[in-house]
């Protein structure tokens, strides 16, 4: 493997490209991410949302190589690769996952870059919950990139029908009977990828999530997300520093019981328990994220709450 370093630098750029960095092409339609999908690759049975992976474990190509040296396998980490991950958002309501792109294993990640495709339109109530039990919490990831965009030839709904496409969605289990005219063709139309950014910021989304509204993904996030930032069609449309939001946790949301997020967002526990849970939590999510190198904010472990719920240090 020596003999491989050896070669003029730029012929070794060419070899590293071809062989590490060499990217499987995303799905072109629904129909060809059909074909690496079965019953079995069903990645949630949640009544809201499917998730459908590819058949099979995913595993780099380049693993063999980067384990047999290490002077590649460093120049590979130097260069700060990007895991690519393909999403087709399918009928407003599955997920159909494809990598197209592993170029390392590992459990502390550099860049993981999701393209999140809209495929096409509705077919029942869209939804982009997934059940708890199969989010995992094993890796880390310094920068969460999510590219959101259509499927080429995808039809979408004009600009200025939103309130209106809206509304044919409202419907109670995606019935169409009874739709008038012009709610049935906005019915069959997509939704367009700046009103899906706004879904997952707005709402019970990102925002939500950042805010420990939903305390199970948010705590995620807090623990394992360095920075993450949405675009629409390759431009930027929200940035969000995690590390900050860890930080901002700790400050006082008002006066009275709900003064901390201790008591206003830990909701899952009974009201006695928060405090405790909250500080434990904390505690070791601020370890989690300096232990793999992710920004806490302004935060410092002089912060870290204190069991019965009020917070030491500069809050």
């Amino acid at each position: 493997m020596s003999w491989l370093l050896d070669f003029p630098p730029e012929l070794l750029e060419d070899i590293l490209e071809w062989v590490i960095l060499g990217e499987t092409p995303a799905p072109a339609s629904i129909a060809d991410a059909a074909m690496t999908r079965s019953p079995e690759s069903v990645f949630s049975t949640d009544s809201q949302c499917k998730v459908f992976t590819q058949h099979g474990n995913v595993v780099s190509n380049t693993a063999s190589l980067l384990r047999t040296n290490r002077l590649v396998a460093g120049r590979v980490g130097q260069a700060g690769l990007a895991l690519k991950l393909d999403v087709l958002f399918v009928h407003e309501r599955e997920l159909w996952t494809t990598w197209v792109h592993v170029p390392y294993l590992s459990q502390c990640f550099n860049r993981i870059q999701v393209n999140l495709r809209i495929a096409n339109a509705h077919v029942v109530g869209p939804a982009l919950k997934v059940a708890n039990d199969v989010v995992g919490r094993q890796i880390t990831v310094e920068t969460l990139d999510i590219n959101i965009s259509a499927l080429e030839g995808v039809t979408l709904a004009p600009e200025d029908v939103r309130n209106e496409w809206l509304d044919s969605r409202r419907n109670v289990g995606g019935a169409t009977e009874g739709m008038d005219d012009a709610s049935l063709w906005l019915f069959g139309l997509a939704m367009r990828p700046e009103w899906l950014a706004d879904i997952l910021r707005q709402g019970y989304g990102l925002e939500y999530m950042l805010r420990m509204g939903e305390p199970y993904y948010g705590a995620i996030l807090h623990e394992r997300v360095g920075v993450l930032s949405v675009y629409v069609e390759d431009q930027l449309y929200q940035h969000y520093d995690v590390g900050q939001s860890f930080a901002d946790l700790l400050k006082p949301l008002g006066s009275g019981r709900n003064k901390y997020y201790t008591y206003y967002y830990f909701n899952q526990f009974p009201w006695g328990e928060r405090p405790q849970r909250f500080a434990k939590w904390w505690h070791a999510a601020f370890i989690t994220r300096v232990q793999h190198g992710l920004s806490v904010g302004s935060a410092s472990e002089a912060d870290t709450p204190w069991p019965d719920g009020h917070v030491q240090g500069r809050v």
